[in-house]
C-alpha cells in the first residue's frame, strides 16, 4: 500500500513537470515566429520523462513490494514494461533531435541572438 501511494506521487510529481514544461515553453506554436518546431520538442521530452519516470516507478514497486500479490506484480511489471517501451524512444528522439540541432550550421532564431543594448 505504502509503495503504491509512493508509486501515484512520483507519477503524479513527474506529470506535473512535463505540464509545467509544456506549458512554459514560450511563444505559442500559432505564432508565425516559428517557435513550433520548439514546442514539438518540449512535448517529446515532457512525454518521454513522463512515461520513462512511470514505468520506472510501476515496475520497482512491483518488483520490490513484498505487500502486494503475485497477479498485482506481474499487472505492475507489464504496466512499467509497457510505459518503458513508450517514454524511451520519445527520450532518445528528444536527444536526437537536440543534437541534431547543436550540429546544424543554420542561424539560431531571431529570439535567441543576442543584441547589443546600445
Amino acid at each position: 500500500m505504502r509503495a503504491q501511494r509512493s508509486q501515484r506521487l512520483i507519477a503524479a510529481f513527474v506529470g506535473a513537470i512535463g505540464a509545467g514544461l509544456l506549458a512554459l515553453r514560450g511563444t505559442p506554436p500559432w505564432s508565425r515566429s516559428g517557435a513550433s518546431a520548439s514546442a514539438g520538442r518540449t512535448a517529446i521530452f515532457a512525454w518521454g520523462v513522463f512515461f520513462t519516470a512511470t514505468g520506472a516507478s510501476s515496475g520497482a514497486a512491483a518488483r520490490t513490494s513484498g505487500a502486494i500479490g503475485s497477479d498485482a506484480e506481474l499487472a505492475g511489471t507489464v504496466v512499467g514494461a509497457t510505459f518503458l517501451v513508450m517514454g524511451v524512444p520519445a527520450l532518445v528522439i528528444w536527444l536526437w533531435l537536440l543534437v541534431s540541432e547543436l550540429r546544424s550550421d543554420e542561424e539560431p532564431p531571431e529570439q535567441w541572438r543576442i543584441t547589443d543594448a546600445g
